[in-house]
């Protein structure tokens, strides 16, 4: 594969995203493949500057099961993963890294808060 190629296919990759049809685990892997790519062929990966993906709970203070959970999260997708508390406002947990991982990472923390709330 020549530079030019892996241009074209590093922007296929970077159009592979949930928001296009894409799975999660099908997303990160187009993440991740990019990644690699822009390495070897010394290309920018990111075509956008990290993004910040927030999820509102309705505690006011932060459940320690959401802090591992969304530590675990941010570690998996690479992300940095913190929880917000405001003065008597609802906490949140907020991932921040490349659009992508960002928005996969919110999309799993929600999935397995539902259902941990679903289940309780």
């Amino acid at each position: 594969m020549n530079i030019e190629k892996a241009k074209r296919y590093l922007e296929k990759l970077r159009a592979w995203t949930e928001a296009r049809g894409a799975t999660a685990s099908e997303a990160v892997q187009a993440a991740e493949l990019a990644e690699k790519i822009a390495e070897r062929y010394g290309l920018d990966a990111s075509e956008d500057a990290d993004i910040e993906a927030r999820i509102q709970l309705r505690y006011r203070r932060c459940p320690k099961w959401c802090v591992v959970l969304a530590s675990a999260i941010g570690v998996r997708f690479q992300v940095e993963a913190c929880g917000l508390r405001g003065g008597g406002l609802p906490c949140e947990v907020m991932f921040v890294g490349a659009p992508h991982r960002a928005n996969v990472a919110a999309w799993l923390f929600r999935s397995v808060r539902n259902e941990i709330e679903r289940s309780a």
